[in-house]
């Protein structure tokens, strides 16, 4: 797993399974060229008119799994 606050500062050469990101508070939950980008969104007050969310994360030996769990 590779964490960085803001998805455009990801280096798409890393070596990784999963980019964990954060800033926009937009939830996320999605594949591309096989890494898993993955954004829990926010569980805080309300911002803009974003979902209110938190994300949950699997890791075994099927291999990294998300999901978004919307709260309210």
């Amino acid at each position: 797993m590779h964490l960085v606050h803001r998805l455009e500062d990801f280096v798409p050469t890393t070596f990784c399974d999963a980019v964990l990101h954060g800033h926009s508070h937009k939830p996320r939950n999605e594949y591309q060229a096989d890494k898993l980008l993955f954004n829990p969104g926010a569980a805080g007050k309300r911002r803009f008119k974003l979902p209110i969310t938190l994300g949950k994360l699997w890791v075994d030996e099927r291999g990294v799994r998300g999901a978004i769990i919307h709260l309210l």
